[in-house]
């Protein structure tokens, strides 16, 4: 997990753990649940005046039936959600292999390059080709200076 936490933005990485301790709760909370529902209760009728609230206990505990939830709607903003995590991550996992090449790139060049002491006015020329056309337009301007 702490792989593809490295490769996530800060945004998703923190959403997806909090969904996920968020999951992990909910887990627990319907163990918790389901172990309650096996509750066996002695009715057994009491002599006095607690018979009849007993009974009537009895009754209310006896007709009583779970509701069910549709839970589509719940599944659905899941897998919105996980949906836009993962595309989130694709293009963050994009953008860092992107990024990498252009490091490596200029890592190359930097290891590749001439001293500064070895470098010719043609050298400056071809990394700089814009350099040509301005001396060029400085030259016919008048705007230098000879020492």
């Amino acid at each position: 997990m702490d792989k593809i936490s490295s490769a996530l933005k800060p945004q998703v990485a923190t959403e997806l753990f909090s969904f996920l301790k968020h999951h992990q709760a909910v887990k627990q909370r319907v163990a918790t649940l389901k172990s309650q529902i096996n509750v066996k209760l002695d009715f057994t009728p009491k002599t006095g005046d607690y018979g009849k609230h007993v009974k009537q206990a009895e009754q209310v505990y006896t007709s009583f039936k779970p509701k069910t939830f549709d839970t589509t709607v719940g599944l659905k903003n899941i897998e919105a959600y996980e949906k836009v995590a993962v595309a989130r991550a694709e293009s963050t996992s994009k953008f860092v292999a992107d990024n990498l090449a252009q490091y490596k790139s200029c890592l190359e060049n930097i290891k590749t390059a001439l001293p500064v002491e070895q470098l010719t006015v043609k050298d400056v020329e071809k990394a700089f080709p814009e350099v040509d056309g301005k001396v060029t337009e400085i030259a016919n301007k008048g705007i230098y200076l000879l020492t």
